[in-house]
Formats: structure tokens, sequence, C-alpha cells
């Protein structure tokens, strides 16, 4: 739906701005170590990560997590090749990347009952 298509740019839109205010970690083993240490609020995980694969780099923590951008998408936002995590930090930028994460995917459960 075009409020969905909307939500999602917006969401991409704050994945890009937190990436570039210094609110994100990107790269498997520097996800698990900012993880490991507390550093992060939330999780962001490409739309086709798999299950086995997100709780092995979450090794039993548990912290917020989404699972719902388009790898392509994540790969450009944040300039690699096969990105399949990445790691929020507690940050204004990353705060207000999880504000816009809830509301996609509040929209997208709301809208699938």
């Amino acid at each position: 739906t075009l409020v969905e298509t909307l939500l999602y740019k917006q969401m991409l839109e704050s994945l890009a701005l937190a990436r570039k205010a210094g609110a994100a970690v990107s790269g498997y083993a520097k996800v698990k170590e900012a993880l490991q240490s507390g550093a992060l609020i939330a999780l962001v995980h490409a739309d086709d990560a798999s299950a086995d694969g997100i709780e092995k780099l979450k090794g039993g923590i548990e912290i917020l997590s989404y699972h719902c951008v388009a790898r392509d998408d994540l790969c450009r936002i944040i300039d690699k090749d096969d990105a399949a995590h990445l790691g929020v930090l507690d940050h204004v930028a990353g705060v207000n990347l999880i504000a816009k994460l809830r509301r996609f995917t509040g929209f997208i459960e709301t809208t699938s009952l």
C-alpha cells in the first residue's frame, strides 16, 4: 500500500541518518562486539536473514530486534555487499530509528490481521 511504502521509506531514511551520525554499527564482528559490550539498544536484520544466524549473533542476549529491511536496501545504506545485520547505538539518531522501525512494523502487523 501507499502508506506502507511511505513508512518504509521514512524508516530507510532514518537508518541512513543513524549510520551517518555514527549511531549504527555494521559488520558481523563489530555488531557482535558492540552487542556483547552492552552498547547496542537494538538490532536490525535483513528480511532474509536466517533465524539461526540471528540467534548465533545474539548469543542468548535479549535485545530489541527488527527483521524487516530488504537486504538490497540494507547493503546500499551501509555500503557493504552482503549486509545482514546492523546494531543500533544509544544515540538520538538511534532512538529515532527505533521509533521509525516501530511505526513501520506496527503498521505491517496491524494491516496483516
